[in-house]
């Protein structure tokens, strides 16, 4: 099942991440699947890292009807990470005032309804 989920997450590149206050900005993402972790990049200055209590991220498709639900942990990108994320959106070397951040994955709840209904495979990370 690990399987279908790293594809899922590798076949999207937009998700909603949230604060533990009532907020919540779209990013683009690259999943770092050797590390676990959402990449996207953002204003150091936005709001929903101002707060640095990013904690969850939600991506879903709606025919059929699959999902993550995502706790995480919000990490500045390694080096690595920030090069991984640059070779897929390479116009965001240019968003010279943003950083490119990591949400490491802590939690994920998947829903397929095209296995059954109400199928959800809840994974843990370290």
């Amino acid at each position: 099942m690990k399987y279908k989920i790293n594809e899922f997450l590798k076949s999207n590149n937009v998700c909603i991440i949230s604060t533990n206050e009532p907020y919540s900005a779209s990013v683009f993402y690259v999943y770092d699947e050797s590390n676990e972790a959402l990449l996207f990049i953002s204003s150091p200055k936005s709001r929903h890292i101002k707060l640095n209590e990013i904690s969850s991220a939600a991506i879903y498709t709606t025919n059929p009807i699959k999902g993550v639900s995502i706790q995480g942990v919000l990490l500045k990108a390694s080096e690595t990470q920030k090069s991984l994320y640059l070779s897929v959106y390479k116009q965001a070397r240019f968003a010279i005032k943003h950083e490119i951040y990591a949400l490491k994955l802590k939690y994920l709840k998947y829903t397929d309804n095209t296995l059954m209904l109400p199928k959800k495979t809840e994974l843990y990370y370290e």
